[in-house]
């Protein structure tokens, strides 16, 4: 009988998990679509995170899904660098790039579908370069600006894609 008991309860009882878990004193989780939260009471809050050549080191109870971030965020044009305007358009926008980083500048336009439109080359060097996008001719939708510096020797490269919207 005893013997029984024992092999029904082995039987039941997992010893290890696949999957990763942590055990706090209290906290939970939270997931919906792409977003997830963790929490956590009476755990250290602090996370370090050390970026030693290509590694990232961190410590910490709780720690971020790293995959997720560009942890090189230099390679992309800022806010203040890159306007556009008017965005809504019913025909051209200007696009104002003010970089301090010396190059080409590549702007390529694309519909919906993916399809290149529109294709141009710029040189930047190191102050506001302008450009004026025509877009009368074609249909009221979404279209998406993708911008690419090719630096100079001793400037860095950058990306940025932007949304135009035609009416």
């Amino acid at each position: 009988m005893a013997l029984t008991a024992f092999i029904l309860v082995g039987i039941s009882v997992r010893s290890q998990s696949i999957s990763s878990y942590t055990i706090n004193c209290s906290g939970n989780s939270y997931s919906q679509g792409h977003y997830n939260i963790d929490w956590s009471i009476g755990e250290q809050a602090l996370v370090n995170t050390m970026q030693p050549g290509e590694m990232i080191v961190t410590n910490g109870f709780l720690q971020p899904n790293l995959s997720f971030y560009d942890l090189d965020a230099r390679k992309h044009f800022t806010n203040e660098e890159v306007r556009i305007l008017p965005n809504p358009t019913r025909g051209r926008v200007e696009v104002n790039l003010s970089t301090s980083e010396k190059g080409t500048l590549y702007l390529f336009v694309y519909d919906a579908g993916g399809k290149a439109i529109l294709n141009d080359k710029l040189l930047s060097a190191g102050i506001m370069v302008s450009k004026t996008i025509d877009l009368t001719g074609l249909p009221s939708s979404g279209y998406l600006l993708r911008i690419e510096l090719i630096p100079s020797p001793g400037s860095s490269s950058k990306t940025g894609s932007y949304k135009l919207i035609k009416l």
